[in-house]
């Protein structure tokens, strides 16, 4: 199965975590993603799961990876915020914080999230020294 999933990153470099419903999938935090739909790309189902779960409108920055979850790949880009309301997340988030980026290890508690972290900080630092 295929998703699709952003890391929104705000100018000061903090992340936009969601916390599913009731821990959707053993996920207490995690990125906005999800199925790609039939006719979507990529991007575009990425794009729309941001809106969903955390009620953020994000435009794609750069591609992350491809990277095996517990029951999809998942292909996970950069975003940024450009507009949106976490309060307009959807009913498959229970909320939506903002991350400073020492505290994201210690928030997202799934080992899945971890593997994905170590690639998200390394490119982050490669662009921010």
């Amino acid at each position: 199965k295929l998703s699709a999933g952003v890391v929104i990153i705000e100018p000061d470099g903090r992340f936009w975590i969601v916390a599913p419903t009731n821990a959707f999938g053993g996920y207490k935090a995690t990125f906005p993603k999800g199925t790609i739909d039939s006719g979507l790309t990529p991007q575009v189902a990425a794009i729309k799961e941001a809106f969903e779960e955390s009620g953020l409108q994000v435009e794609i920055t750069d591609w992350i990876g491809d990277f095996e979850r517990t029951t999809s790949v998942t292909r996970y880009y950069f975003a940024r915020r450009v507009n949106g309301n976490p309060a307009d997340m959807g009913w498959e988030s229970q909320s939506v914080m903002l991350v400073p980026k020492d505290k994201l290890l210690s928030v997202l508690n799934h080992l899945k999230d971890h593997e994905l972290l170590t690639v998200i900080l390394a490119k982050y630092q490669q662009w921010h020294g």
